[in-house]
């Protein structure tokens, strides 16, 4: 016997659910591609579950190689406003120092969704260095969009982000 009143926790993928708005900045020696949002378990997905862990990954293609390299990842609202993100080095000396030609890397940052119910938008970048100048090899706005399930602790919550406040 199922308890149909009990909510289905199960992130999925549909196929329907694709931004719009994806702005794709012209290719300066890398090209991203195959951008998805990743459960833990490897199943690609775009329906997420609060408080869970995900992996965003996508692949970069060097044609000529690069110097210096960095990856990045920012989350941001359906608005643009900036929620957070991440760069796979902090600094340039602790940037890939070089990517022989014709090299595919796939990249992977995770992340746990403390985002309150709604949709949001992924982008994607590398950086490296031309001319002992940091600049975007490529970058892709609204790369991904995914959206954030409600579930019970849900109607507690205010904003956007979920700090985990309990009442006293």
């Amino acid at each position: 016997v199922t308890n149909t009143s009990e909510k289905l926790e199960i992130d999925w993928y549909d196929p329907s659910f694709t931004p719009g708005s994806t702005v794709s900045y012209e290719h300066n020696g890398a090209a991203i591609t195959n951008v998805k949002i990743l459960s833990e378990n490897g199943k690609q997905v775009n329906t997420l579950l609060t408080n869970t862990k995900y992996i965003y990954q996508y692949t970069v293609f060097f044609p000529d190689g690069a110097e210096n390299v960095r990856f990045g990842m920012l989350i941001k609202t359906k608005s643009g406003l900036e929620l957070g993100g991440a760069i796979s080095a902090p600094t340039l000396s602790d940037a890939i120092v070089y990517v022989a030609p014709k090299t595919t890397m796939i990249i992977a940052f995770e992340f746990k969704t403390r985002l309150t119910p709604g949709a949001y938008f992924l982008n994607a970048g590398v950086t490296g260095c031309i001319n002992q100048k940091e600049t975007y090899l490529h970058r892709i706005l609204d790369a991904a969009v995914f959206r954030v399930l409600a579930d019970n602790r849900s109607s507690s919550v205010t904003g956007l982000v979920d700090f985990e406040s309990v009442n006293p």
